[in-house]
């Protein structure tokens, strides 16, 4: 589709939020009747599957990449009425896939759908970066704790290297004023995202949020947050209205982790200080820039 966009949802640290993000995207997107995918490029550990109630769903992503399976046949229906390219948790499954033919496989859903979703990894590595110079824009994602800021910062100017359009940064588990995100990270808010033990419940449930619990203050904020990405009125997006008194966070975890704790896997505390010598490798490799842009 000539209109068709590609988005990575992008983080330094693990256990933020960016799989309930990617997949909410995905879930919202239906819902303004765009038709989407979220591909899970987090080739290690990924868990959009689990997300979605597709943990055992095969052929993946990585059956893909190791040449056994084409990108239709991996393509599954997700609750909400979108679909995911899911990935594998085993170890030779990952070790057999190869991540240079992720370029191939965004390309076949770009021409396929109206929106494409990255489902990235946290930190800095070949398979966490490469997707960042495969997006049309790149949606950054973290808490408000100093060390997922300071990650997600050196994320965006990783993404900015390899010139990625970085769209702002969603701040997840948010109780109170974000501006020294925006700051630290040098990027706008696009929005902010409740303390919600509804996003515990419905990932163990695996569904997303806003199809498991649209009146949930975490539902209408990233059903907000959606529409402002997609350019769209939050009223297409045909969520119920929020009950009353639901704009308070019920039962706020102790944590940020804990709000996430499906997401909590792959924490790369080294990725401030690796970021340059990293886009210095990847710069003349696969990547090749931003083709998309």
């Amino acid at each position: 589709m000539s209109d068709s966009r590609v988005l990575a949802v992008a983080s330094g640290k693990g256990g933020v939020g960016k799989t309930t993000t990617a997949v909410a995207l995905g879930a919202c997107a239906a819902a303004a009747g765009r038709s989407a995918v979220v591909v899970d490029t987090d080739l290690g550990m990924g868990n959009l599957g689990t997300m979605v109630g597709l943990a055992d769903a095969h052929p993946t992503v990585h059956d893909v990449l190791a040449g056994a399976a084409d990108v239709d046949d991996a393509v599954h229906e997700a609750p909400g009425g979108f679909d995911v390219l899911p990935g594998s948790t085993a170890l030779d499954e990952y070790a057999e896939a190869d991540p240079a033919g992720l370029r191939d496989v965004v390309e076949a859903l770009r021409s396929r759908y109206d929106l494409v979703v990255l489902d990235t990894g946290a930190g800095l590595s070949h398979d966490t970066v490469l997707p960042l110079g495969l997006a049309d824009e790149v949606l950054l994602v973290t808490t408000a704790a100093d060390i997922a800021v300071a990650n997600t910062a050196t994320t965006r100017e990783v993404a900015a290297r390899l010139g990625a359009d970085v769209r702002g940064v969603l701040v997840t588990s948010a109780t109170g004023d974000v501006a020294t995100v925006r700051d630290r990270v040098d990027a706008p808010v696009l929005g902010t995202i409740p303390r919600d033990k509804a996003i515990v419940a419905a990932s163990d449930a695996g569904v997303p949020i806003t199809v498991h619990a649209p009146e949930s203050p975490a539902a209408r904020a990233y059903a907000e947050f959606v529409a402002s990405v997609l350019e769209v009125p939050v009223t297409s997006l045909d969520l119920p209205e929020a009950t009353t008194g639901a704009t308070a966070p019920p039962n706020v975890p102790e944590t940020d982790d804990d709000a996430f704790p499906i997401e909590a896997a792959g924490v790369d505390e080294e990725a401030e200080s690796g970021g340059r010598s990293l886009v210095n490798r990847l710069s003349g490799g696969l990547i090749g820039g931003n083709d998309n842009n």
